[in-house]
């Protein structure tokens, strides 16, 4: 449930609507996952194989780099937060 602090910090980081590469494994190659908020460049973006929301550093060349899963949205965008929401 999104409580007045969690839209405070959806407001401060989200993004438009973009995709963003990672590779999972060799195995399985690259794919295409959806970043919806950012802060530098931790980046939010929603898992639609694992079906959650997870964190992830974009590069510059637009690869995510997994840091975690992290589930619901408003769990996700407090874990990008600087906690000054």
């Amino acid at each position: 449930m999104f409580l007045p602090n969690h839209r405070a910090m959806w407001e401060k980081y989200r993004t438009p609507i973009a995709v963003a590469t990672i590779v999972r494994s060799e195995d399985s190659g690259s794919e295409s996952v959806f970043v919806v908020a950012q802060n530098g460049n931790t980046t939010l973006f929603y898992d639609d194989v694992e079906d959650v929301f997870a964190v992830g550093t974009l590069g510059s060349d637009n690869m995510l780099t997994l840091i975690g899963y992290v589930g619901q949205l408003h769990y996700a965008i407090a874990a990008i937060s600087d906690g000054d929401v």
